[in-house]
């Protein structure tokens, strides 16, 4: 029996995810879940709010990920003298500063590219952007007025302490918590007309530290269908941009699954459409990656990372960029087969479209220790360490 399930404390936590979150769809509510099953196999009570007004009483409040609709509720609970803690998923601003460089730099080279070359595209746009002198400290006030944070990785952590020095911070592993529920089916296969391992696969939000276009322009000429699956955009024109691309350049047939674009099929490329969203359920979206060759995912920021997790331990090879901390995840347990996961830069278009032309079929890593870890295992050392952090 551990030292968490002897004792006698007990806590009621108030769980606050973002307001305007998508309650189908995102990494840190699945966390969230995850955690929240673990502390009530414990024996603690966990309430999920969204308004602080009407939340109950608690020992602590905990903020999934400190968007900028996380503010005014950090200042309410500051002010009710509620000890908060933080699941942060912070990221360094320079990622999204260089993503935005990115999108610029692609749309000037389109506007007088008929034709694509990547060799001319990385050579003459895709240059490191210079870094403004001082970066914003975005959520630094939420980050060391917190009673504690959890970042999942050390990256994460060295990039707190640099942007909030006088926040308390421990390391907290993450556990990808639908390992036992991953099963692979038939289903995408079914909607599609697919076949397993033909296609390449993106999850994620039309936006630019997502990285799309990376994915559409060093795939421009692969023949292999491409699916991207894809939530609300934050970022319109972003998702018009990659529209406007595809159809100009891209010769392999494309899949786009979106709730927010009409049906619509032209040549060799279909949008398949969904309102709401929830309709793209889980079993569906873990069916695609199951079946999928490969993932490729560069994006600028992806904290936690659980697509790469998910198609990981369903032995597909997986591209990330350098910019992740997904290679943080395995220092402890390395992968068995290293080749699994293949990092870039995320504007290295060269090196995705070598990586696109892959035809490797892994073992699942299904046992793996970073696979096994449980909600249960992740809320006994929260516990723990806030034992050691009495308000």
């Amino acid at each position: 029996m551990g030292l968490i399930e002897e004792s006698l404390v007990r806590y009621t936590f108030n769980f606050f995810v973002r307001p305007l979150h998508d309650l189908k769809w995102g990494g840190d509510l699945h966390i969230a879940k995850t955690l929240a099953l673990g502390l009530q196999h414990l024996g603690h009570t966990v309430h999920f709010v969204h308004n602080v007004a009407l939340s109950p009483s608690s020992d602590y409040a905990f903020l999934f990920n400190t968007a900028y609709d996380l503010e005014p509720l950090h200042y309410a609970l500051t002010l009710l003298g509620v000890p908060y803690i933080t699941l942060p998923y912070h990221e360094d601003s320079a990622s999204t500063f260089i993503s935005q460089q990115f999108f610029e730099d692609v749309k000037m080279y389109a506007s007088s590219h008929e034709e694509l070359s990547i060799e001319e595209l990385q050579t003459r746009y895709l240059q490191t952007p210079s870094l403004p002198s001082q970066l914003p400290m975005d959520h630094r006030c939420i980050l060391e007025r917190a009673h504690l944070n959890f970042p999942n990785s050390i990256s994460e952590m060295k990039t707190i302490q640099r942007d909030a020095p006088q926040a308390r911070c421990h390391l907290l592993p993450l556990s990808p918590g639908s390992v036992e529920n991953l099963r692979p089916s038939d289903l995408f296969r079914t909607i599609t007309g697919l076949t397993k391992g033909e296609y390449l696969i993106q999850i994620g939000r039309f936006q630019p530290r997502k990285n799309q276009l990376a994915t559409l322009l060093a795939t421009a000429q692969n023949p292999r269908p491409l699916v991207l699956i894809a939530p609300p955009t934050l970022h319109k024109e972003y998702e018009l941009t990659c529209l406007r691309l595809l159809l100009r350049w891209r010769k392999g047939p494309t899949w786009i699954f979106s709730s927010d674009l009409p049906e619509v099929r032209k040549g060799p490329h279909r949008i398949v459409s969904s309102t709401p969203f929830r309709r793209f359920s889980t079993p569906l979206i873990q069916s695609a990656i199951a079946d999928a060759g490969l993932h490729i995912h560069p994006s600028f920021q992806e904290r936690p990372g659980l697509t790469y997790l998910e198609s990981l331990y369903f032995g597909i090879p997986t591209l990330a960029s350098t910019f992740t901390p997904i290679r943080d995840y395995f220092n402890i347990n390395p992968l068995p087969d290293p080749s699994l996961l293949t990092l870039v830069e995320p504007t290295d278009l060269a090196g995705i479209a070598n990586f696109s032309h892959r035809n490797k079929v892994s073992a699942p890593l299904d046992h793996h220790p970073v696979m096994t870890r449980t909600g249960k295992d992740m809320a006994q050392e929260v516990c723990q360490v806030l034992n050691g952090y009495p308000t």
